[in-house]
């Protein structure tokens, strides 16, 4: 009778871990989800500034070309347009630094959550384990009781013929 309280009781928290675990599992699936989100936006914003990069870098060509025609106004202009542009690109590397800290703490809450995910798993293993070395230490003793019996009684066995 105690036997069977406990089996329902580890079969319980069988099934609550194993919905925790799915929980878990859930979380850990959104939350990679999310950190492949923020490595898209990582990719995006590293292209914009190659862009950038690109765009300045004709822009100061085109301005050298100008210098040559002694063209000042349209210099100045092109200069303060490089420097917004350089302004810009300071921005957006500041912004890929952020991305990179959010990426990485991501990385970070995934690995912890797939940590706690595996030692639920390891937690209903060892249940199901027990339960199941209960379970055949039950069938065990029934067997040896009846070797037992058999072996004090044996005129009491019938033979088919």
């Amino acid at each position: 009778m105690e036997l069977e309280e406990f089996i329902t009781i580890l079969e319980g928290n069988l099934k609550s871990l194993q919905s925790e675990l799915r929980h878990v599992e859930d979380e850990a699936a959104e939350l990679h989800k999310r950190r492949e989100g923020i490595i898209n936006n990582l990719h995006h914003a590293k292209k914009k500034r190659r862009e950038m990069e690109n765009l300045v870098v004709q822009r100061k060509k085109k301005l050298e070309s100008l210098e040559r025609e002694d063209d000042l106004d349209t210099a100045k202009k092109l200069v303060d347009s490089a420097e917004k542009l350089n302004i810009e690109r300071y921005r957006i590397a500041v912004e890929l630094k952020n991305l990179l800290i959010e990426a990485v703490a991501y990385r970070r809450s995934f690995s912890e959550k797939n940590m706690a995910s595996i030692e639920l798993e390891a937690k209903n293993l060892l249940i199901e384990a027990v339960a199941y070395r209960r379970s055949f230490s039950e069938k065990n003793m029934a067997s040896i009781e009846l070797e037992a019996k058999v072996k004090t009684r044996p005129h009491m066995i019938r033979t088919s013929a």
